[in-house]
């Protein structure tokens, strides 16, 4: 890792201070809004704000809560395009990055799946 992408890094300490301090939890709009941005960015690793723009929703979603053969949920993202899967006739035989993050029994307020 370079000093760069350590300098970015929120500590855990910090993350919890955000929750602490009322910037992210789901008691208000615009708390739920800010959790859910961050932990999408957190979990499918998507930062810049045109990955957020771009996300499809409704009956096109990207985001799909599942339950896997042991009981799990989940939150499941499919990628509908980046700089190396465009979609096209050129990628016809790439298959698109698919990503999960399980549902955080522990601690449902700072669950993905359980603010989804």
């Amino acid at each position: 890792m370079s000093g760069r992408e350590i300098r970015h890094r929120q500590s855990p300490l910090n993350r919890k201070k955000n929750w602490q301090t009322g910037l992210l939890g789901e008691d208000t709009l615009e708390q739920l809004f800010n959790t859910i941005l961050y932990l999408i960015g957190l979990h499918f690793t998507l930062h810049a704000y045109d990955k957020h723009k771009n996300l499809c929703t409704g009956a096109y979603s990207q985001f799909k809560i599942k339950v896997d053969d042991k009981g799990w949920k989940y939150l499941e993202y499919t990628e509908a395009q980046s700089k190396n899967f465009q979609g096209g006739l050129k990628n016809l035989h790439q298959k698109p990055k698919v990503v999960q993050a399980y549902e955080n029994v522990d601690d449902p307020s700072h669950c993905i799946v359980h603010l989804f």
